[in-house]
């Protein structure tokens, strides 16, 4: 591959993916709550784009079908696909597409659940069964290397954000491509992939509760070419903030070295969450843009309003969003993980 480049997320997008809780899943003791989330999610992303949503089968699809209309969702720009999945995270296993001098690609990672904490047989299949559903007629390529979207960050001038920490993760049964850590290496092949000429890695930032171990997409956000958004300190009681402090400090660092980037912009952390006395990462970095909206989690947490202010400042070109996210992020998860941009050019379908 040569010449590739992956899209800023605010780039034109053909579609958004959803993947429907389903009794199949994690979300099994929760659907009822959950699908409120799913149901608001939907009802704004189709208002402006076409959204795919993914029912676990045809029997979850004529429900899912039933629900929007019951909720009186616009469903001219919703297509429903029955696709069998282990979980909800599309950011994570999806596709992601990449332009060339050949026209788009898909490109296809092998996902093992963060190193083999959940089931992910169906999910690692999910890309070629969207390709398969949608009769999508974009090259792919498989890539025998672990990698999650929620890890990858990029601005539309090749500059890319990443956390060097997930690659240090071993899973259960050993993988071929784990090896140590080579964080060269790696930039070669995000390089080759991806088009980025440089990366920015956070090191060693994992917060609480983390299933992910670190991805970026929890603790620093392009907002656009020279602005980052991170997750700053939070409530003086939080267990994060040694953390969170040292992410505060590489962010500087990564500030003062590249001339590009004119300002970085701290976020507050909600109050912490507790679920069975675990924390969870909850963070309002974790916003999906989409081409009309900016999609922010929200806890009911004092912290929200000033959350909110910041990044309507940071967007002035589009609506900002509130989402109720204390469901969502119960399963660790959140807006950003729980969606996957399409972006324009890629839906060569029939």
């Amino acid at each position: 591959m040569a010449s590739n480049h992956l899209a800023p997320e605010w780039a034109r997008q053909d579609a958004v993916i959803l993947i429907w809780p389903h009794s199949n899943s994690d979300w099994i003791d929760q659907l009822s709550v959950i699908e409120q989330t799913y149901l608001e999610l939907s009802r704004y992303i189709s208002r402006h784009q076409r959204l795919f949503l993914i029912a676990y089968n045809e029997a979850h699809h004529h429900y899912l079908d039933n629900l929007l209309s019951i909720h009186n969702i616009q469903k001219t720009n919703v297509i429903i696909l029955d696709i069998m999945t282990d979980d909800t995270w599309v950011r994570d296993f999806g596709p992601i597409y990449v332009a060339s001098n050949n026209g788009m690609t898909m490109l296809n990672f092998t996902f093992n659940a963060w190193g083999e904490k959940y089931s992910h047989t169906n999910d690692n299949a999910f890309n070629q069964n969207f390709k398969q559903k949608i009769k999508n007629h974009v090259a792919d390529i498989n890539i025998d290397f672990i990698l999650e979207g929620g890890n990858l960050e990029i601005n539309s001038q090749s500059l890319m954000l990443s956390s060097s920490t997930c690659f240090k993760r071993r899973s259960k049964t050993k993988h071929t491509n784990e090896k140590p850590i080579d964080l060269e290496s790696i930039q070669a092949k995000y390089n080759e992939w991806f088009g980025c000429e440089e990366i920015f890695w956070v090191n060693n930032v994992i917060l609480a509760g983390d299933d992910t171990d670190g991805h970026i997409d929890t603790l620093v956000r392009f907002c656009n070419n020279d602005v980052i958004a991170y997750s700053g300190i939070g409530h003086h009681a939080d267990p994060n903030n040694q953390s969170l402090q040292s992410l505060a400090h590489q962010v500087q660092l990564f500030y003062t070295q590249q001339s590009n980037i004119l300002e970085t912009v701290p976020l507050p952390c909600p109050q912490p969450i507790f679920k069975n006395n675990q924390q969870l990462p909850a963070t309002y970095a974790n916003f999906l843009i989409t081409n009309q909206h900016v999609f922010v989690p929200v806890f009911n947490d004092p912290q929200d309003i000033k959350a909110l202010k910041i990044l309507d400042d940071l967007f002035p070109s589009r609506e900002i969003i509130d989402i109720e996210s204390n469901s969502l992020i119960e399963q660790y998860g959140g807006i950003h993980c729980a969606t996957m941009q399409i972006p324009c050019g890629a839906l060569s379908i029939e």
